[in-house]
């Protein structure tokens, strides 16, 4: 039966704990985004440090500590950025957040992120993307739809 699951493309569901870890693995070896996704849209990202210096130019951040380590981000419009009501929640929990800004002009947006070494445990990263999932965004569901989505991309060699 499984041999005719892999045929056809039919992968079992993963886990959350599941998606983490597989990430970290495949992040060691590919540029992949781990995206969550809730009611279609992009509310948090995970990725290594090491497929995007450019971010380590940009905040002042211990670029030794953190170089092959990864960042936990989420992005909100600059425009009227006061009156976002997940901007609001994230200033009432930005102190234990830890969570470094970057004012992206050029696109309009204000990239929120976390960072953390490369020897951080899955439980550290899956606890900390929880966290930032129940103080920025407060669903109002107590167990809210979730998808995970691992993006493999191109890195570009210079």
């Amino acid at each position: 039966m499984n041999f005719i699951k892999k045929i056809l493309g039919i992968q079992p569901k993963l886990t959350s704990n599941e998606f983490v870890k597989k990430f970290i693995n495949e992040s060691s070896r590919k540029h992949v985004q781990l995206e969550l996704y809730y009611k279609n849209k992009v509310i948090l990202q995970v990725e290594r440090l090491t497929y995007i210096p450019l971010l380590m130019k940009w905040v002042s951040i211990d670029k030794e500590k953190y170089k092959d380590g990864f960042v936990v981000h989420f992005c909100l419009e600059s425009k009227n950025i006061e009156d976002n009501h997940y901007y609001k929640n994230y200033l009432l929990s930005s102190e234990q957040l830890n969570m470094v800004e970057y004012d992206d002009v050029e696109y309009g947006v204000i990239s929120y992120n976390g960072f953390f070494e490369k020897d951080t445990t899955l439980l550290e990263i899956t606890n900390y993307m929880r966290k930032v999932i129940d103080s920025v965004y407060k669903f109002p569901e107590s167990n809210p739809q979730i998808l995970f989505n691992l993006r493999y991309l191109k890195t570009v060699k210079k």
